[in-house]
């Protein structure tokens, strides 16, 4: 089987890569760009923290939501986008469209990516999971496949994996935002 060629993600002191392997669409257990937040809070249960962001350049009643859970010293936040019609009606909200894993180590089995990839491996680690080339040195690795979907990987100067987002594009046919 062939896989698809990738556009590169290029970033102040970050290295570009490309995987050799399938889009990236799970993280924490969350499926990003498929999950709806109903569901992630029915098996993580109510977040800890909700911030509500405006867009103040769009219409009325549209905007990003990031809800937050705390478990020690990891921290999982998610984000959607919402839109109401008007003030009366509860707003609506789309997937997932990015989950961030921030922390020291891994709380719970479910903290790692849909391939193992965990908060406290090594960054090396990436390497054989993704089938990329961890140049020594590097603390950010970025990685975009042609779906549009990105994975950011941050570490420690040890090596050590500290953060792992992973982020879709919202639908261009969603007209309901």
């Amino acid at each position: 089987m062939l896989l698809p060629t990738v556009a590169l993600l290029l970033l102040t002191q970050d290295v570009a890569l490309t995987p050799h392997s399938k889009p990236e669409h799970t993280l924490a257990g969350i499926h990003v760009g498929e999950d709806s937040i109903a569901t992630v809070i029915h098996h993580l249960g109510r977040p800890n923290k909700i911030e509500d962001h405006a867009d103040l350049d769009g219409p009325v009643g549209r905007g990003d939501r990031s809800y937050y859970w705390f478990h020690g010293a990891t921290t999982l936040r998610v984000d959607t986008h919402y839109a109401s019609p008007d003030k009366i009606h509860p707003a609506h909200e789309g997937p997932v469209l990015t989950v961030d894993l921030f922390g020291d180590r891994a709380a719970g089995e479910s903290a790692r990516t849909g391939r193992g990839l965990r908060i406290g491996a090594k960054l090396s680690h990436a390497q054989s999971l993704y089938g990329i080339a961890t140049p020594s040195g590097e603390t950010r690795l970025a990685l975009q496949w042609p779906d549009g979907t990105r994975m950011t990987i941050d570490s420690d100067s040890g090596g050590r994996v500290t953060h792992i987002q992973i982020t879709v594009a919202p639908a261009e046919d969603d007209d309901t935002f």
